[in-house]
């Protein structure tokens, strides 16, 4: 009995093309060497690598014995790590997978930070962040002028920074200025 496709390699790579909003989209190639009775190939995506959902549908070639390259973008990957992997269905309906395969989707400047609490009463503020080499903060306020260094103390973690405000910040709105690593971010800070 002929296998249905004889997969050479399925793989995923991050940052391959831009989407429409210029960020970068997940390549997702494979290779055949032969199929025989395919009918179509479903990229599957998920976040967990056990819970699977159709994202795309390609069709196969059904009978060939030549080479066959195929790639597809996804242009939404989930942040974090999205897993993926190819169902191949024969022209009866059986089916196949691939192995799973795994793509690590570094943060946007979106998701990569978090400002708890704001609003705020302008005795401490939390910065939460996916991780960090570096990181550098500037309170403004809405014009831009910084705030005195001297009247607030840092305390980072790996992924957690406090600053707190002695004395406390008058009511207003604020600009944090936030730089992790090579990444840059403003959040407005509002404190009530």
């Amino acid at each position: 009995m002929l296998l249905p496709i004889e997969l050479i390699s399925f793989g995923a790579q991050y940052g391959k093309e831009q989407s429409a909003d210029k960020s970068p989209a997940v390549l997702l190639t494979w290779i055949t060497a032969s199929e025989e009775n395919n009918d179509y190939f479903t990229i599957e995506r998920s976040a967990d690598g056990v819970n699977f959902k159709e994202i795309d549908r390609i069709a196969g070639k059904q009978t060939s014995s030549a080479y066959s390259h195929y790639q597809r973008y996804d242009h939404n990957p989930l942040p974090n790590t999205s897993y993926y992997r190819l169902k191949q269905t024969d022209l009866d309906g059986a089916f196949s997978y691939s192995k799973i395969v795994a793509v690590t989707v570094p943060p946007t400047d979106i998701d990569f930070l978090t400002v708890i609490p704001n609003p705020s009463n302008g005795q401490e503020i939390s910065f939460y962040f996916a991780y960090s080499n570096s990181l550098f903060i500037e309170i403004t306020d809405i014009f831009g002028k910084p705030i005195n260094k001297n009247s607030h103390s840092l305390e980072v973690t790996t992924s957690h920074a406090v600053l707190s405000f002695y004395p406390v910040l008058a009511k207003g709105v604020y600009l944090a200025k936030i730089r992790l690593d090579t990444r840059e971010v403003t959040r407005k800070i509002v404190v009530h």
